[in-house]
């Protein structure tokens, strides 16, 4: 999240560097492979369904999908919602 009170040409520079954080992580099955969540995973269409990083999953029920190149995790079982950043932090 970018600061309020910042120049917009600091805020331009947050974004392009948080954009390019984000592009080096990689797609869906590439992040979820870094972060080891890819065993038990399911293919769905449009990304996988995963055992849920922010709570302890037995069976998959966070949805992790390539949404127009960013990464969109939900858990349909916690409810908790995130981007590739969120997913990261919780592994």
């Amino acid at each position: 999240m970018l600061a309020p009170g910042l120049s917009s040409e600091r805020r331009d520079q947050q974004r392009r560097q948080r954009d390019t954080i984000k592009a080096s992580l990689g797609g869906t099955r590439e992040l979820c492979a870094r972060l080891g969540l890819l065993e038990g995973a399911k293919p769905q269409p449009g990304g996988l369904v995963i055992c849920c990083p922010f709570h302890g999953d037995r069976n998959p029920s966070c949805s992790v999908r390539d949404l127009d190149g960013r990464v969109v995790v939900h858990c349909f079982s916690c409810g908790a919602k995130g981007d590739a950043f969120s997913l990261v932090a919780a592994t």
